[in-house]
Formats: structure tokens, C-alpha cells, sequence
């Protein structure tokens, strides 16, 4: 995908702007997912250290406006693409 938007960028003439703030959005997305996850594992003080984590996480989200479109649309294709695809006993079964 990268390359594909790194072509589009360069063929077109297009700003690069628009591609480093969408890439931060993911970026930032993925971080915010991490900590939360680091939230419901880690227990005592780490716990709290993960909180704090989540929380400036999540307000760096706020600076990425409208750009938060596309993480949340790359995440609604991965959860399409994985509904869609057979899971793994199906596959060993049709291999058989």
C-alpha cells in the first residue's frame, strides 16, 4: 500500500504532506491500540505506566483529524478480508 501511495505521490505530483500525516495516523493508531493492550496485561505500577500511556496515545489521535479515516478504513478491510478468508481448520480441510 505504501507503494502504491509513494507512486501515486510521485506520478501525479502530488504533495507528500497528505501521505506523511495519513502515515501518522496509523502510526498513531497503532500505538494507541498498544498501550490499551498493555493496559488489560501488565498489573501494579506498569499498569498505571500504560495508562499514561494510553492517555497521551489517544490525545495525539486528537491532532490527526480527519486523517483517523484512514486507519479506521484500513482496519474495517482487515476485518473484512479476515471474515471472508476460510479460517485454518477450514483450509486443512480442503487440502485433505
Amino acid at each position: 500500500m505504501t507503494a502504491g501511495a509513494t507512486v501515486v505521490v510521485v506520478v501525479r505530483g502530488v504533495d507528500v504532506d497528505p501521505l506523511m500525516r495519513a502515515t501518522s495516523a496509523c502510526l498513531a493508531a497503532v500505538t494507541a491500540a498498544g498501550t490499551a493492550s498493555a493496559v488489560r496485561a501488565l498489573t501494579g505500577w506498569q499498569r498505571g505506566v500504560a495508562i499514561s500511556g494510553t492517555v497521551l496515545a489517544v490525545a495525539s489521535l486528537a491532532f490527526c483529524g480527519l486523517y483517523l479515516a484512514v486507519p479506521a478504513v484500513l482496519a474495517a478491510a482487515a476485518v473484512a478480508f479476515r471474515r471472508g478468508a476460510p479460517s485454518r481448520g477450514d483450509r486443512s480441510r480442503a487440502e485433505s
